[in-house]
């Protein structure tokens, strides 16, 4: 009999597999949600997991791929799957805080909410200032 060869941990048809819809507290588990709500965050972007992942010294891949379950099929920012290397060749983590797939969802929700782009006065995706909204100006215009 032959002795069955498997792929190396640094092919990424061996990486983890990460779609946005994981790590969402908007999501139910049936929509696809990994992680317990207490932990996920509303409307993760493939772009800030990219980050984290680049960040945390981990091999990233980003593909074009929508999760099955996934109904807002049109919302770009949700849009995309990403490939993480987790382990090594030789079978060790990668980051040593990072065991496994879990601990790795968990790792990426806890530092999204850290985020410039989250934190308020960020730049990006994030709810514009009052003082820089329409509303606000026309009501001191107003007041004057």
């Amino acid at each position: 009999m032959a002795a069955i060869i498997s792929k190396p941990h640094s092919d990424p048809s061996r990486w983890v597999v990460i779609y946005p819809c994981y790590l969402n507290s908007k999501k139910t588990t049936g929509e696809g949600r990994k992680i317990s709500k207490q932990l996920a965050v509303p409307d993760p972007t493939v772009e800030e997991i990219v980050s984290i992942v680049n960040n945390g010294g981990f091999k990233v891949g980003a593909e074009r791929k929508l999760h099955p379950r996934d109904p807002e099929r049109d919302n770009h920012l949700l849009m995309g799957r990403i490939r993480v290397q987790l382990k090594n060749d030789d079978g060790t983590p990668v980051n040593t805080e990072v065991p496994n797939r879990m601990a790795l969802y968990r790792y990426i929700a806890g530092l999204i909410p850290k985020l410039k782009t989250r934190l308020p006065g960020g730049t990006g995706a994030a709810a514009p200032t009052p003082s820089t909204s329409a509303a606000g100006g026309k009501k001191n215009k107003k007041k004057k």
